[in-house]
């Protein structure tokens, strides 16, 4: 237990930013990472620590995660109070990266719902953990339509780590935001990102897995319509840079999505 702990620590430390994690906003909490952080680094001698982190690496992946504050400017604008009025509480959250950001039609395709755009293009979901308190919970929506795991995926990040970094954020969805839904949309299947479909596919079934055992969350699968015969990307169905889509990629998604919506929503 402690060295699963200190290595989670680590994680924090890696990326420079302690993240707002559940159990981890307390100054005991933070004096307890010390003193773990002092006892990690005694242990440089010891071999089978040594072997311990390897398999760690191993079924986790990298520890770091981009910088957030790359983004600081987009937040500012998305967390102003003049867009959270607009909105009113109880609404439907769009949130995640440029596949979200892009979604111009969003208003459109969904008349009659109170839906708003919270995308931010390139984001990972760690960018999501560290904006969490700003960004998600002054809207107090009722339901989160989620769709990351795309870039943290593409930057190496491996299946495990990513599951676990939504993990934390159904975390704090549930404790700062009880009641809200969560529709966890599947990662696409990217021509341009094709070398990682095992990856995706690994992702996407962890969370499907998770999404039968806990009653707020939904799995969108937009994964399977996307592909043609023998299981590949729909060409037609991306822009010339074969990652982000076109309209016909985006009627696809208001499909799966809207029978999520008119499933959990009340107006």
């Amino acid at each position: 237990m402690k060295f699963t702990v200190t290595l989670f620590t680590l994680r924090k430390y890696s990326a420079g930013k302690v993240y707002p994690e559940v159990g981890h906003n307390s100054r005991e909490q933070a004096y307890q990472d010390t003193v773990l952080y002092e006892w990690f680094l005694k242990q440089k001698n010891n071999d089978m620590f040594k072997i311990n982190i390897l398999i760690f690496l191993f079924l986790t992946g990298p520890f770091d995660d981009p910088d957030p504050l790359r983004f600081q400017s987009e937040i500012d604008e998305l967390t102003s109070k003049e867009k959270i009025a607009s909105t009113g509480p109880g609404g439907i959250m769009f949130l995640g990266s440029s596949s979200i950001r892009m979604w111009k039609s969003l208003e459109e395709d969904f008349e009659g719902y109170p839906v708003y755009n919270l995308g931010f293009g390139g984001s990972h979901t760690s960018d999501v953990l560290y904006y969490f308190q700003d960004l998600v919970v002054p809207y107090k929506p009722s339901l989160i339509l989620f769709y990351e795991g795309d870039n943290d995926l593409a930057s190496g990040k491996s299946p495990n780590g990513v599951f676990r970094d939504f993990k934390n954020f159904h975390e704090m969805v549930n404790r700062d935001l009880p009641g809200t839904e969560i529709g966890f949309i599947a990662v696409k299947p990217s021509p341009s990102r094709w070398n990682l479909r095992n990856e995706y596919e690994k992702y996407n079934s962890k969370i499907l897995s998770y999404s039968h055992k806990k009653d707020d969350i939904t799995f969108i699968d937009i994964y399977s319509p996307m592909t043609v015969e023998y299981g590949r990307p729909e060409p037609g169905l991306f822009l010339a840079d074969s990652l982000h889509m076109t309209p016909a990629g985006y009627d696809i998604w208001e499909k799966k999505v809207r029978s999520f919506i008119e499933n959990e929503f009340q107006k």
